[in-house]
Parts: C-alpha cells; sequence; structure tokens
C-alpha cells in the first residue's frame, strides 16, 4: 500500500515594515498579529464556536510570560467573552523556556548543550513525555510550521475552543523567539514525528517531509519558496 496523496495547499503570509508576519495564512481562517510594547494579540478569524482572541503578556526581554485566550462558545451557551486558557510561561537565565504553569499544575522543558531534549506534560490532567533529537551537522532553521514547534506536540494545549488555525500562531509566535530560544541544530524527531529536509544550493530549506512513524502510510510534505534573493 502507498502512501495517501492530498491536492497540495498554497500558504502565504503578510509582512510587516519590521519583518514580522501580521496576516497569517492568507485567505481564509486568518489569524491577525498586532504586536505592541508589552503585548502580542492574535484573533483567529474563525466561525463559533472558535471565535478566539489570545492575549499575551511580554516581559522586558520580549518573551512571553502569560496568556489568556478568550473566547465565546455559543455551543457551551456562553453569553459573554470568556477566559478559556491561563498560562505562565517561566524562563531560565538564558532565555530558555523551562516551564509553562496552569494554576499548580505545569509542564517542564530539559535542555542538553542549547537544545531541547525532553517535554514533560502535566497539564490538563496530561502525564506525557516528548523526547527531541537532532541533526547536529545542520544548523537551525526557523519554518513556520507546527509539526516543529515544540508546544504544538503537547497534547494538554489541545482543547476546546482551539482555533482551526491555532497552529500557525503556535509556530509564527515561538520561531520568532517569543517562546524563549530557539535549538541550535535543526530538529529531526519530536516523539513519534520524524523530519526529513532537502536544501537548494544556498543552504535554505526547500522541502520538508514530517513523518508520523506509528502512522506510516501518512506524512506530510512541506515545499519553502524563498522570495528575496
Amino acid at each position: 500500500m502507498g502512501e495517501r496523496v492530498s491536492t497540495p495547499t498554497t500558504v502565504g503570509f503578510t509582512f510587516d515594515a519590521q519583518g514580522r508576519i501580521f496576516l497569517a495564512p492568507t485567505g481564509s481562517n486568518q489569524i491577525s498579529f498586532e504586536y505592541y510594547s508589552d503585548k502580542i494579540i492574535l484573533k483567529y478569524a474563525n466561525e463559533e464556536p472558535n471565535t478566539v482572541t489570545d492575549y499575551y503578556t511580554l516581559n522586558d526581554k520580549k518573551l512571553i510570560t502569560h496568556l489568556v485566550r478568550k473566547a465565546k462558545n455559543t455551543y457551551w451557551g456562553d453569553t459573554e467573552l470568556k477566559d478559556y486558557l491561563v498560562l505562565d510561561f517561566i524562563y531560565d537565565n538564558e532565555g530558555f523556556l523551562t516551564a509553562i504553569k496552569e494554576g499548580d499544575k505545569q509542564t517542564t522543558f530539559t535542555y542538553s548543550g542549547g537544545n531541547l531534549t525532553n517535554i514533560n506534560d502535566k497539564l490538563n490532567s496530561q502525564n506525557a513525555n516528548y523526547s527531541f533529537s537532532y541533526s547536529t551537522d545542520q544548523p537551525y532553521q526557523a519554518l513556520p510550521v507546527a509539526d516543529l514547534t515544540p508546544i504544538y506536540h503537547m497534547r494538554s494545549l489541545h482543547r476546546i475552543p482551539t482555533p482551526i488555525n491555532n497552529t500557525y500562531g503556535m509556530a509564527i509566535l515561538t520561531n520568532a523567539g517569543y517562546f524563549g530560544k530557539l535549538p541550535k541544530f535543526q530538529v529531526k524527531s519530536i516523539g513519534k514525528y520524524t523530519f526529513t529536509y532537502s536544501k537548494n544550493d544556498k543552504q535554505q530549506i526547500t522541502k520538508l517531509k514530517s513523518m508520523n512513524a506509528e502512522e506510516a502510510i501518512d506524512s506530510t510534505v512541506y515545499k519553502f519558496e524563498y522570495l528575496c534573493k
């Protein structure tokens, strides 16, 4: 049995004068990014019950320290906006994300040599570990892909109401450094997912294949075009 093939889709991003993404993806299901000196606001253009706004608080180092996700979920009888997710983000002195806290529960992040090696997720009644491996001969290149984003793999954060396009928000903020320092090397695997890369003659990544080891016939291929020469 071969791989299942679906119709490719093209995802575009709109940047501001400072090189920050402020609309993603272009087209339907957009996220708008509003940047301020002390906060970032993400507005998801989804129909109810996925009409959600994320309010991120920044510290003086431009790291996200707090998230409040507000939504009016009419499917659950909401008549006004409610706080559906409230998280605190903790960093060490070097700027690496070390914990995410929700009430008296927390997820911890472990590093070795400047690379994230494990996440122990204990939020929302979870108790899961996600291990990471790296291609130590390939310097890290940030890509706006959720599969490569550590917090995307935390099942505890995939809860209602979660916008359909929430994965783009996670990836974009992570790769912009708002969740702390990025790894030194290219990610080879996260938990059950493995990644292979193709590069052009400028060593820019032009293709990424993401494979779920537990569903070996399924993979996702991302292709990247660079407009700046």
